[in-house]
Protein backbone atom coordinates (compact mmCIF):
# COMPACT_ATOMS: atom_id res chain seq x y z
CA UNK A 1 0.00 0.00 0.00
CA UNK A 2 1.28 3.83 -0.71
CA UNK A 3 5.08 2.46 -2.38
CA UNK A 4 6.37 5.42 -3.10
CA UNK A 5 8.29 5.35 -6.06
CA UNK A 6 11.13 7.96 -5.05
CA UNK A 7 12.68 5.19 -3.03
CA UNK A 8 13.32 3.18 -6.25
CA UNK A 9 15.79 6.00 -7.85
CA UNK A 10 18.62 4.36 -7.25
CA UNK A 11 17.67 1.54 -9.86
CA UNK A 12 15.86 3.78 -12.38
CA UNK A 13 17.58 7.40 -11.70
CA UNK A 14 17.06 8.34 -15.27
CA UNK A 15 13.42 7.21 -15.00
CA UNK A 16 12.70 9.75 -12.01
CA UNK A 17 9.96 8.13 -10.94
CA UNK A 18 7.62 10.17 -8.45
CA UNK A 19 3.89 9.22 -6.99
CA UNK A 20 2.71 6.19 -5.19
CA UNK A 21 1.83 2.36 -6.25
CA UNK A 22 -0.72 0.29 -4.32
CA UNK A 23 -1.43 -3.38 -5.56
CA UNK A 24 -3.05 -6.61 -4.01
CA UNK A 25 -3.70 -9.91 -5.38
CA UNK A 26 -5.73 -13.14 -4.10
CA UNK A 27 -4.75 -15.84 -6.33
CA UNK A 28 -6.06 -19.69 -6.48
CA UNK A 29 -4.87 -22.89 -8.52
CA UNK A 30 -1.96 -23.40 -10.38
CA UNK A 31 0.46 -20.78 -11.69
CA UNK A 32 0.11 -21.84 -15.04
CA UNK A 33 -3.50 -21.42 -14.70
CA UNK A 34 -4.65 -19.22 -12.09
CA UNK A 35 -7.34 -18.09 -10.71
CA UNK A 36 -8.39 -14.56 -8.52
CA UNK A 37 -8.01 -10.52 -8.77
CA UNK A 38 -4.82 -8.35 -9.11
CA UNK A 39 -5.75 -4.78 -8.88
CA UNK A 40 -2.87 -2.11 -8.94
CA UNK A 41 -3.36 1.62 -8.23
CA UNK A 42 -1.26 4.57 -9.21
CA UNK A 43 -1.70 8.26 -7.86
CA UNK A 44 0.17 11.46 -8.45
CA UNK A 45 2.72 9.60 -10.89
CA UNK A 46 5.52 11.70 -12.49
CA UNK A 47 8.43 10.54 -14.56
CA UNK A 48 11.45 12.90 -15.21
CA UNK A 49 10.92 16.20 -17.31
CA UNK A 50 7.06 15.85 -16.64
CA UNK A 51 5.81 19.21 -16.98
CA UNK A 52 4.52 20.61 -13.30
CA UNK A 53 1.88 22.33 -15.10
CA UNK A 54 0.47 19.15 -16.38
CA UNK A 55 -1.65 17.13 -14.36
CA UNK A 56 0.13 13.84 -12.90
CA UNK A 57 -0.89 10.66 -13.87
CA UNK A 58 -3.59 8.73 -12.31
CA UNK A 59 -3.81 4.46 -12.73
CA UNK A 60 -6.62 2.13 -11.90
CA UNK A 61 -6.03 -1.31 -13.13
CA UNK A 62 -7.92 -4.38 -12.60
CA UNK A 63 -7.37 -8.19 -13.67
CA UNK A 64 -9.91 -10.94 -13.35
CA UNK A 65 -7.49 -14.71 -13.66
CA UNK A 66 -9.66 -17.34 -15.18
CA UNK A 67 -7.14 -19.76 -15.57
CA UNK A 68 -6.19 -19.04 -19.49
CA UNK A 69 -7.04 -16.02 -19.79
CA UNK A 70 -7.52 -12.69 -17.68
CA UNK A 71 -10.49 -9.53 -18.00
CA UNK A 72 -8.30 -6.73 -18.10
CA UNK A 73 -9.96 -3.53 -17.30
CA UNK A 74 -7.56 -0.16 -17.29
CA UNK A 75 -7.88 3.37 -17.17
CA UNK A 76 -5.12 5.89 -17.38
CA UNK A 77 -5.91 9.75 -16.79
CA UNK A 78 -4.01 12.90 -16.27
CA UNK A 79 -6.46 15.91 -16.13
CA UNK A 80 -7.20 17.12 -19.60
CA UNK A 81 -3.65 15.53 -21.11
CA UNK A 82 -4.68 12.03 -21.08
CA UNK A 83 -7.86 9.90 -20.95
CA UNK A 84 -7.26 6.39 -21.73
CA UNK A 85 -8.72 3.00 -21.02
CA UNK A 86 -8.14 -0.29 -22.34
CA UNK A 87 -10.14 -3.34 -21.50
CA UNK A 88 -10.90 -7.12 -22.93
CA UNK A 89 -9.29 -9.97 -22.67
CA UNK A 90 -5.64 -11.15 -22.77
CA UNK A 91 -4.42 -14.61 -22.51
CA UNK A 92 -2.32 -16.27 -20.12
CA UNK A 93 -1.52 -19.18 -21.88
CA UNK A 94 -0.26 -19.36 -25.78
CA UNK A 95 -3.27 -21.39 -27.14
CA UNK A 96 -5.49 -18.35 -25.88
CA UNK A 97 -6.34 -15.04 -28.29
CA UNK A 98 -6.20 -11.99 -27.61
CA UNK A 99 -9.33 -9.39 -27.69
CA UNK A 100 -8.18 -6.10 -26.03
CA UNK A 101 -10.11 -2.38 -26.91
CA UNK A 102 -8.19 0.59 -26.07
CA UNK A 103 -9.80 3.96 -26.23
CA UNK A 104 -8.97 7.84 -25.60
CA UNK A 105 -7.19 10.88 -26.41
CA UNK A 106 -3.52 11.79 -25.53
CA UNK A 107 -1.43 15.70 -25.91
CA UNK A 108 1.53 14.80 -27.28
CA UNK A 109 3.69 17.33 -25.75
CA UNK A 110 3.39 14.20 -23.00
CA UNK A 111 6.46 13.07 -25.11
CA UNK A 112 8.98 16.32 -24.61
CA UNK A 113 10.92 14.81 -21.94
CA UNK A 114 11.68 12.79 -24.39
CA UNK A 115 12.64 14.98 -27.32
CA UNK A 116 13.60 18.19 -25.75
CA UNK A 117 17.39 16.67 -24.26
CA UNK A 118 17.93 16.68 -28.33
CA UNK A 119 16.68 19.81 -29.00
CA UNK A 120 12.86 18.69 -30.48
CA UNK A 121 9.29 19.66 -29.44
CA UNK A 122 5.75 17.86 -30.18
CA UNK A 123 2.77 19.40 -29.71
CA UNK A 124 -1.22 18.12 -30.87
CA UNK A 125 -3.62 15.74 -29.55
CA UNK A 126 -4.25 12.26 -30.89
CA UNK A 127 -7.74 10.07 -30.61
CA UNK A 128 -7.45 6.97 -30.59
CA UNK A 129 -10.30 3.94 -30.95
CA UNK A 130 -8.81 0.77 -31.83
CA UNK A 131 -8.63 -2.96 -30.94
CA UNK A 132 -5.84 -5.58 -31.30
CA UNK A 133 -7.39 -9.66 -31.33
CA UNK A 134 -5.90 -13.00 -32.48
CA UNK A 135 -3.08 -15.11 -31.37
CA UNK A 136 0.21 -13.84 -29.71
CA UNK A 137 2.08 -14.73 -32.71
CA UNK A 138 0.23 -12.83 -35.10
CA UNK A 139 -2.20 -9.99 -33.28
CA UNK A 140 -4.07 -8.49 -35.84
CA UNK A 141 -5.05 -4.18 -35.59
CA UNK A 142 -8.08 -2.61 -36.21
CA UNK A 143 -9.36 0.84 -35.66
CA UNK A 144 -8.97 4.49 -36.24
CA UNK A 145 -6.21 6.87 -34.93
CA UNK A 146 -6.60 10.83 -35.68
CA UNK A 147 -4.38 13.98 -34.91
CA UNK A 148 -5.28 17.53 -35.10
CA UNK A 149 -3.49 20.20 -34.45
CA UNK A 150 -0.08 18.80 -34.61
CA UNK A 151 3.10 20.92 -34.68
CA UNK A 152 6.87 19.16 -34.60
CA UNK A 153 9.81 21.34 -34.31
CA UNK A 154 14.06 20.35 -34.36
CA UNK A 155 15.67 23.38 -33.04
CA UNK A 156 19.15 21.94 -33.76
CA UNK A 157 18.19 20.75 -37.29
CA UNK A 158 16.20 23.94 -38.25
CA UNK A 159 12.60 21.96 -38.73
CA UNK A 160 9.32 22.64 -37.77
CA UNK A 161 5.95 21.18 -39.69
CA UNK A 162 2.44 22.91 -38.37
CA UNK A 163 -1.21 22.57 -38.08
CA UNK A 164 -0.39 18.58 -38.73
CA UNK A 165 -3.67 16.74 -39.13
CA UNK A 166 -4.15 13.20 -39.78
CA UNK A 167 -6.47 9.97 -40.17
CA UNK A 168 -5.25 6.76 -40.02
CA UNK A 169 -7.54 3.82 -40.19
CA UNK A 170 -6.25 -0.48 -39.41
CA UNK A 171 -8.50 -3.26 -40.59
CA UNK A 172 -7.20 -6.84 -40.02
CA UNK A 173 -3.47 -5.21 -38.99
CA UNK A 174 -3.07 -3.17 -42.53
CA UNK A 175 -2.64 0.43 -41.25
CA UNK A 176 -4.16 2.83 -44.16
CA UNK A 177 -2.86 6.54 -43.75
CA UNK A 178 -6.58 8.04 -45.37
CA UNK A 179 -5.07 12.12 -44.85
CA UNK A 180 -2.21 13.58 -43.61
CA UNK A 181 -1.70 17.54 -43.85
CA UNK A 182 0.79 19.98 -42.58
CA UNK A 183 2.09 23.28 -43.19
CA UNK A 184 6.02 24.09 -43.88
CA UNK A 185 6.62 28.11 -43.85
CA UNK A 186 4.41 28.98 -46.92
CA UNK A 187 3.63 25.56 -48.72
CA UNK A 188 2.62 22.34 -47.55
CA UNK A 189 3.62 18.79 -46.83
CA UNK A 190 1.12 15.93 -47.56
CA UNK A 191 1.06 11.92 -47.89
CA UNK A 192 -0.85 8.65 -47.75
CA UNK A 193 -0.19 4.90 -48.07
CA UNK A 194 0.05 2.05 -46.22
CA UNK A 195 1.67 -0.17 -43.60
CA UNK A 196 1.23 -3.97 -43.57
CA UNK A 197 1.66 -4.69 -39.83
CA UNK A 198 0.84 -8.58 -41.13
CA UNK A 199 3.78 -9.69 -43.15
CA UNK A 200 7.38 -9.91 -42.33
CA UNK A 201 9.16 -6.49 -41.95
CA UNK A 202 5.87 -4.93 -42.39
CA UNK A 203 6.36 -4.17 -45.92
CA UNK A 204 5.21 -0.09 -46.49
CA UNK A 205 3.95 1.95 -49.70
CA UNK A 206 3.97 5.49 -48.69
CA UNK A 207 3.25 8.67 -50.92
CA UNK A 208 4.89 12.03 -49.59
CA UNK A 209 3.92 15.19 -51.46
CA UNK A 210 5.40 18.62 -51.05
CA UNK A 211 4.23 22.16 -52.68
CA UNK A 212 6.28 25.14 -51.63
CA UNK A 213 7.30 23.78 -48.95
CA UNK A 214 9.99 25.05 -46.37
CA UNK A 215 10.20 22.76 -44.02
CA UNK A 216 13.89 23.58 -42.87
CA UNK A 217 14.58 27.33 -42.27
CA UNK A 218 18.07 27.85 -40.17
CA UNK A 219 21.70 29.84 -40.30
CA UNK A 220 22.99 27.43 -42.14
CA UNK A 221 20.06 26.73 -45.49
CA UNK A 222 16.62 27.75 -46.42
CA UNK A 223 15.22 25.79 -49.12
CA UNK A 224 11.63 25.96 -50.79
CA UNK A 225 10.62 22.29 -51.94
CA UNK A 226 7.88 20.88 -54.16
CA UNK A 227 7.83 17.43 -55.50
CA UNK A 228 6.09 13.86 -55.50
CA UNK A 229 7.86 11.29 -53.64
CA UNK A 230 7.60 7.39 -52.86
CA UNK A 231 8.72 4.89 -49.48
CA UNK A 232 8.33 1.51 -50.13
CA UNK A 233 10.12 -1.53 -48.61
CA UNK A 234 9.64 -3.28 -45.24
CA UNK A 235 9.49 -0.19 -42.90
CA UNK A 236 11.11 -2.66 -39.63
CA UNK A 237 14.27 -3.63 -42.26
CA UNK A 238 14.67 -1.09 -45.26
CA UNK A 239 12.95 1.15 -47.10
CA UNK A 240 13.53 3.09 -50.75
CA UNK A 241 12.96 6.73 -51.50
CA UNK A 242 12.36 7.52 -54.78
CA UNK A 243 10.81 10.61 -56.88
CA UNK A 244 11.67 14.41 -57.68
CA UNK A 245 12.30 17.46 -56.08
CA UNK A 246 12.41 20.56 -57.20
CA UNK A 247 13.96 23.62 -55.26
CA UNK A 248 12.81 26.74 -56.53
CA UNK A 249 14.57 28.71 -54.20
CA UNK A 250 17.54 27.45 -51.74
CA UNK A 251 19.89 30.26 -49.93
Amino acid sequence: ENIQLTSFRSFAPQLGAEGTLSASAKLTGTIAAPFGTVTLNGKELRVAGYSRRLAPAALEAQAQLNGGTAQVNAKLSAGESVAMTLQGTAPLSPDRMLDLHAAGSADLSLLNPLLTAAGRQAKGRITLDGAIAGPLTAPRLSGTASLKGAEYQDAVQGLRIQDVAADLKADNGVIRIVTLNGKAGPGSIGGGGTLDTTQPGWPADLTITLRNARPIVSDMMTASLTGDLALKGEALRALTLSGKLEVPKAD
